[in-house]
């Protein structure tokens, strides 16, 4: 397995499997994406097997849902992370996650934040976020949650 920022050689194929495991629309995928170096993948015999980024919430997506807990504009949230069906629970996800907490911690980041699904709030209280409050983005039930990047 390889570890790296994403590059354009690599863009189609990580949109591709975001769609694939349905996490949004092409439109908002390649929004999001289009911030290459915000975002590592994992490539197995050159084929992109996982992929996490971030981003800093300046539309306030999670403004609304949060309302007064929301930590403003410039926090660092986790933004699309995904790993091929077939290549979870191997510890891709947990590396890729660990690399970028990283790379956000030498951009400054004192905490980061995700609003997760339900289905994986255990994932990220495993790695260490605790929920701050829930509430819903368009219909979608969400736990919001962070993690303290202070060592």
């Amino acid at each position: 397995m390889k570890f790296q920022i994403l590059t354009q050689n690599y863009y189609d194929e990580s949109v591709q499997l975001l769609l694939d495991l349905e996490l949004d629309t092409r439109e908002e995928i390649e929004h999001h994406l289009f911030d290459m170096d915000a975002h590592m993948i994992c490539l197995d015999d050159d084929r992109v097997v996982g992929i996490v980024g971030w981003y800093k919430d300046n539309v306030n997506y999670a403004k609304e849902a949060m309302g007064d807990l929301f930590p403003g504009e410039e926090a660092f949230w986790v933004g699309f992370f995904g790993v091929k069906n077939e290549y979870q629970n191997k510890g891709i996800g947990t590396k890729l996650l660990s690399m970028m907490e990283e790379n956000i911690r030498q951009k400054g980041a004192k905490e980061w934040w995700v609003s997760s699904v339900p289905e994986a709030k255990e994932f990220y209280e495993k790695k260490g976020f605790s929920v701050v409050c829930n509430g819903e983005i368009s219909g979608n039930k969400k736990y919001f949650m962070k993690k303290s990047l202070i060592k």
